[in-house]
């Protein structure tokens, strides 16, 4: 499953677990930059759902087959910071890239790990023969009652991401027009996640799937970017410790 919601947590705490005090202003946008970056970073890779979602309608094999390739490739996450570093002529640019690219690299460390299935780490180098993907899963069998709990848990992590942008809204004081509407997502996740933990125990693994995933792309994908775009500054000064340079 996406759990892009948890992904956008980890981002947060650990930019504000690493921030630190800055003694210039140009330092300070760097690390401003950097934090937002990081955080699309750890959100980025599951974007790949968008096009997948609509896919796993007509063939869910190959779009669970598809999933966690390219995108969280750490070939083409590198490719992608090398090229925004050196390209970008933008303020805080190239550590806006650097943090991109370094929570994308965390992002599909994590799914190694907790998502129970496997990542094709090293996208497209199966395409030629080299062994690319890493599967610590194999072997283990899911009880298709614990992957619908997993799709449910999807929308609690984002009604709790929403959560934590508020939060941060109200704490910088930033974007505070935005927070109705971050206040109106999370109360949809909330809702979708105690609808689908019903759903879990009377779909099978396939139909849930359907329902889950239908919606995710529909509404839950789009929501969650809009989400950190606009919670831009709240992510900046997340970046910097309480300092003059804001």
């Amino acid at each position: 499953m996406a759990q892009a919601g948890l992904h956008g947590l980890i981002g947060i705490s650990l930019v504000k677990a690493t921030r630190r005090d800055v003694a210039e202003p140009g330092t300070a946008i760097g690390a401003k930059s950097f934090a937002y970056g990081f955080v699309s970073g750890n959100v980025l890779p599951d974007i790949d759902l968008a096009a997948l979602g609509v896919a796993y309608l007509f063939d869910p094999k190959l779009a669970l087959h598809m999933h966690r390739t390219a995108t969280h490739s750490i070939l083409i996450t590198g490719l992608i910071t090398l090229l925004g570093t050196l390209l970008s002529t933008a303020r805080g640019g190239k550590s806006y890239f650097r943090g991109l690219g370094l929570g994308m690299a965390l992002h599909s460390l994590i799914d190694i790990f907790l998502w129970l299935s496997g990542i094709d780490i090293l996208w497209p180098l199966g395409h030629f023969g080299i062994r690319s993907e890493i599967n610590l899963w194999t072997n283990v069998k899911i009880p298709p009652l614990w992957n619908n709990f997993l799709g449910a848990a999807d929308f609690l992590m984002l009604a709790l991401l929403y959560m934590a942008l508020i939060r941060l809204s109200r704490r910088y004081e930033t974007n505070y027009g935005f927070v109705p509407a971050l206040r109106g997502f999370m109360v949809f996740h909330y809702v979708g996640f105690a609808a689908y933990m019903g759903l879990s125990f009377f779909l099978t693994r396939a139909m849930f799937d359907i329902a889950l995933y239908a919606v995710i792309v529909v509404t839950s994908l789009p929501m969650t970017w809009i989400a950190i775009v606009n919670s831009r500054p709240s992510l900046e000064r997340l970046g910097v410790a309480d300092t003059g340079y804001r």
